[in-house]
């Protein structure tokens, strides 16, 4: 990787030592931190001092169940967007799948799990969870700037690059150390940046500002490429992957979330680093 980012960290619940250190052994085979914990009790004092990037969790514990282990996510301000991935050896049912669904759980899993599903439900739970963080760290910027808006009675143009970066500090403060923010103007120059920016681009915040979405994309400063900007804009909303452009010329696979017009001309992108964790343990 071509930032410092730590990988992965997954925290894996289950009342049985053997199956816990199978997990483990897949996990860290490819990768991954674990740390793990027997019951809900355990799972509760363990996200007391951690903050996962997905939980797998088996359904039936000692102490509680899988909503439980939710709960306990939920219940703490920096674990309550992390996915969580059950595994039981029972069928859940429509209404139960749902219920679980709106606590957090992202895939089910059939006992016994074989290790390539480990693997792939954990990369796919850190999919969610990262556009969840992105997701709320724009919003969260999103929010500010409307109260600056309201504030300072904005109605046709966005505030001085002071107040974008004033509130990009702001949300970048609450949104974890692996999530970039940046603004845009209308012409798709870049207002303002914060958070792990240089970490992600190769570019300081104030070097940002003398550059637009051209040079950091794959998005063509063409006409079909403003189009697209345009388009952006009009809609209000955007998510996805795509290929970064470092200063340095290194090629880095991006997800983003960026929301449109939380200013007059303002438009806010949430942009991290997708960690390449296999999803297979390959031939054996």
């Amino acid at each position: 990787m071509t930032t410092d980012l730590d990988p992965p960290l997954v925290l894996v619940v289950d009342d049985d030592s053997d199956t816990r250190e199978l997990y483990r052994m897949v996990l860290e085979s490819v990768g991954y931190r674990v740390e793990d914990a027997a019951n809900v009790r355990a799972a509760s004092t363990v996200l007391s001092r951690i903050v996962p990037d997905a939980v797998l969790t088996d359904w039936l514990l000692p102490d509680g169940d899988g909503l439980d282990v939710c709960h306990a996510l939920r219940g703490r301000g920096a674990t309550r967007t992390v996915p969580v991935v059950a595994v039981s050896g029972l069928t859940f049912d429509g209404e139960g799948e749902a219920r679980a669904r709106q606590e957090g759980v992202v895939t089910f899993l059939e006992k016994p799990t074989d290790p390539d599903a480990i693997l792939g439900a954990s990369r796919d739970a850190l999919m969610v969870g990262t556009e969840r963080r992105l997701r709320a760290a724009a919003e969260r910027a999103k929010r500010y700037a409307e109260h600056v808006s309201r504030h300072r009675r904005l109605t046709d143009r966005a505030g001085c690059p002071a107040e974008a970066e004033a509130l990009l500090r702001r949300a970048a403060a609450r949104s974890g150390d692996s999530v970039a923010l940046m603004i845009a103007d209308d012409s798709a120059h870049y207002v303002a940046a914060s958070g792990p920016t240089r970490e992600l681009t190769g570019y300081d915040a104030s070097e940002l500002t003398a550059l637009s979405v051209w040079d950091l994309t794959p998005l063509a400063d063409t006409v079909e490429g403003h189009g697209l900007w345009k388009q952006f804009i009009a809609t209000g909303v955007q998510q996805g992957h795509y290929v970064l452009r470092r200063r340095d010329g290194k090629p880095i696979e991006a997800q983003y979330v960026a929301l449109a017009n939380i200013a007059p001309g303002w438009h806010v992108s949430a942009i991290a680093e997708v960690p390449h964790m296999p999803v297979s343990l390959g031939p054996m």
